[in-house]
């Protein structure tokens, strides 16, 4: 579907960032078969460049010329943000040049931007064989030429990455420099990214003066470090759109110097808080049906096995675990899922890394006993004395569980490579032996979720039209919107009077794609008519 495919490209950054559009040229540039693509990237890109050169040069990018570059930097370089603010005042200005990949840099595409946006009617690849002398003395040009307009356009920007390249040896050159970071309003990615450069502090020793830093004694840095300092203890650090993969190897190495524990450590929170606003302001549209099932109460269950460890999903799945915990309507309960599973209470007044570390030294085991999870949930029941079974439960995993499945000819088999009808398997042996233990014990099947965190792995825990689980995938933070929200309820099934809940993988699946979220991308497809598209 190669023109569906170029449609969708301008919605890229709208899901991402601009970056993305390079990765898809680097990745089809020499392939004759993503051209469409490579030139739906390149457009786009030099598209919204043109929408910054305009507002800020007043003309296309074809018209600057080198001098009125250079100008325009040396004049911006003097600029305070207060004079940056007024200058751009009214611009709507986008993160185009921001991503802009610079000479040098690995998978250089540079030539193509080059032809697109000096020259449009073609040509100037052609004198790489042509006149090669011909072609490197324009490509040079050309190159030094959009060098000083992209930094002239991100210095528009005020990026963090461009202040912190404030001339090292003499800062008083540049009015803007590291103390001019706006921390509170800086990307969550910049802040966990650059948090020791921001706090001053040496990558090598543990920083031993807790008010300037140990790493220089520029003051430009130093009140960097302040102002860093005082968005932790004020509590506003961005953490919504942080790196849960990124975040959990820091936590699981451990923090340098408190400084760093603190920031992370805040930046945790304010991605808890995100979060759990987000799943409460859904919540709250179904509160009010007496059939509705709140779908917070859940229990996440971590998968400690071996398997988590060479999968390399062991820390995303601690991590995954304590922010399901912290949304849940039973904060701090969680189970190990292990041969020998055990429940257990985090305290979530702690930092992260405590809570991590809880989980990291906690109960855990080599294998995954599904059948012992759920005696054990059926046990903490029977205990609590509780007549409710509306909880869910989260399996954080690999998808690699214990051959646990039993053939109709009574062998136990895995179900990773069965050939038979898994969905027979799934329904009669696996979910039939959990529903008939608690069904004997009074209680519906509780709403089960596989969360695979292994994208590579083969195992598949339920088939698509299975009542009762849902099955999801990646790292995603807004994947817990999804499990943490729903119109739940419980149904019974007329034909084997089981009752369970309102869900099936497909269904949550559907409804994931479907949303508005997605209006964008299904309009795109539409407007194209290619192929199958046509006959929607």
């Amino acid at each position: 579907y190669p023109k569906t495919a170029a449609a969708l490209v301008p919605l890229f950054p709208d899901f991402g960032y601009f970056k993305d559009l390079d990765y898809l040229i680097c990745r089809g540039k020499d392939d004759p078969a993503w051209k469409g693509v490579v030139d739906a990237a390149i457009k786009y890109y030099t598209d919204n460049l043109n929408v910054n050169a305009i507002q800020v040069f007043g003309c296309p990018i074809n018209k600057i010329n080198a001098k009125q570059a250079t100008e325009l930097n040396s004049k911006l370089k003097k600029m305070t943000s207060e004079q940056l603010t007024e200058f751009k005042k009214g611009m709507k200005l986008n993160l185009a040049p921001k991503w802009f990949k610079r000479e040098g840099k690995k998978d250089e595409h540079l030539e193509l931007f080059i032809e697109h946006l000096f020259f449009p009617n073609g040509g100037f690849s052609e004198f790489k064989t042509k006149n090669p002398e011909i072609y490197k003395k324009r490509f040079n040009y050309n190159a030094m030429r959009l060098r000083h307009i992209i930094t002239a356009l991100t210095q528009c920007l005020n990026v963090g990455e461009q202040l912190m390249a404030a001339n090292q040896k003499e800062p008083s050159s540049i009015s803007r420099n590291w103390q001019d970071i706006d921390i509170p309003h800086s990307p969550a990615g910049f802040n966990t990214k650059h948090r020791m450069a921001l706090l001053n502090e040496s990558l090598k020793e543990v920083n031993s003066d807790a008010k300037t830093g140990n790493r220089t004694q520029r003051p430009d840095r130093i009140e960097c470090r302040k102002s860093t300092l005082q968005a932790i203890a004020e509590g506003k650090l961005k953490g919504t759109q942080c790196d849960l993969d990124k975040l959990a190897g820091i936590i699981s190495t451990g923090a340098r110097s408190f400084g760093e524990r603190s920031l992370i450590n805040q930046q945790y929170k304010d991605l808890v808080r995100s979060v759990k606003e987000m799943v409460e302001t859904a919540v709250k549209l179904n509160v009010d049906n007496p059939e509705f099932l709140d779908p917070r109460e859940v229990i996440p269950i971590v998968d400690t096995s071996g398997s988590m460890g060479a999968a390399k999903v062991d820390k995303i799945a601690i991590l995954l675990g304590l922010l399901a915990s912290a949304i849940s309507t039973l904060p701090g309960c969680m189970i190990s899922f292990s041969d020998k599973p055990e429940a257990f209470m985090v305290d979530l007044s702690l930092d992260v890394f405590d809570q991590f570390n809880i989980i990291r030294r906690g109960p855990t085991g080599l294998n995954t006993n599904v059948d012992a999870t759920f005696r054990l949930v059926l046990d903490m029941m029977e205990q609590s004395g509780t007549t409710k079974s509306s909880m869910a439960l989260l399996y954080l995993t690999d998808g690699q569980f214990d051959s646990g499945l039993v053939n109709f000819d009574g062998v136990r088999s895995s179900y990773l490579h069965h050939n038979t009808d898994t969905k027979h398997i799934f329904e009669n042996v696996f979910l039939g032996r959990m529903e008939k233990a608690f069904n004997d014990k009074g209680f519906n099947l509780p709403r089960i979720i596989f969360w695979n965190l292994d994208g590579k792995g083969s195992g598949y825990s339920a088939t698509a039209e299975i009542q009762g689980v849902q099955m999801v995938s990646g790292f995603s933070q807004t994947i817990m919107k999804q499990i943490f929200t729903g119109e739940y309820k419980f149904v019974k099934n007329e034909v084997s009077g089981d009752t369970r809940v309102n869900i099936d993988p497909w269904t949550s699946f559907s409804k994931a794609i479907t949303g508005p979220t997605f209006e964008t991308v299904l309009r795109k497809v539409l407007e194209t008519r290619e192929h199958i598209f046509s006959l929607l």
